[in-house]
């Protein structure tokens, strides 16, 4: 139970990120269908783990059902934490470069929402 206690702690800065990363990635015409796209995902999967968790429980007990899944969940952590890596430094690295705008600034330090100005 501590492990589900923590779990649902980190879920709340997980929203936060999520929401901040929508809000700095996509154009701030497109943001309102970003959202709902994303939510509806999040949703989404939720229904349908609730529908294979409860047919899954009629084949298994509940306990090495959790452990599986758990397990599952770091083999994928595992499976797309280099491929993310990678692009996180690619484009660190292309933003980092010097451009037609001029000398090469740090514009991942100093990244802003993707509009020029925050609308209020």
């Amino acid at each position: 139970m501590p492990i589900w206690l923590l779990g649902g702690v980190a879920n709340g800065g997980d929203n936060v990120f999520n929401n901040l990363l929508l809000a700095r990635r996509v154009p701030e015409a497109s943001r309102g269908r970003a959202f709902a796209v994303f939510g509806a995902a999040v949703q989404g999967a939720g229904m349908a783990g609730f529908l294979v968790g409860g047919l899954l429980l009629e084949l298994a007990e509940p306990r090495p059902l959790v452990a599986g899944c758990g397990v599952a969940g770091l083999l994928v952590v595992a499976a797309v934490a280099v491929p993310v890596r990678r692009a996180v430094r690619a484009e660190r690295a292309a933003v980092a470069r010097p451009d037609e705008r001029g000398p090469a600034v740090d514009r991942v330090a100093a990244a802003e929402l993707a509009t020029p100005t925050p609308s209020r």
